[in-house]
């Protein structure tokens, strides 16, 4: 049995969203600065996206986590989290 056009659209949507948050982390292996898990409105109240974007684990700030220990993300399917690098301070 074939999805309707809503059960395509959602996976456009996720594939979109996952191609959307990793394309600008390709080959940034030589950056080593420390990324950010941005919680979405939608995942906001999600019990597996919330301690990901809240918890202080490393001691970089709430959500924040070294480059090689980042978490698998997306946590979920039709996760709209997001992820950022977080920039040294300048000065």
């Amino acid at each position: 049995m074939e999805p309707g056009r809503a059960g395509y659209r959602a996976v456009a949507c996720a594939d979109s969203g996952i191609i959307m948050n990793n394309a600008p982390f390709q080959n940034t292996e030589d950056y080593d600065m420390p990324v950010r898990w941005v919680l979405s409105e939608r995942c906001g109240d999600c019990p597996r996206c919330r301690p990901r974007g809240t918890d202080d684990l490393h001691g970089l700030g709430p959500g924040v986590y070294p480059d090689d220990k980042f978490p698998d993300f997306p946590e979920h399917w039709g996760c709209n989290c997001a992820k950022e690098y977080v920039p040294p301070e300048c000065g």
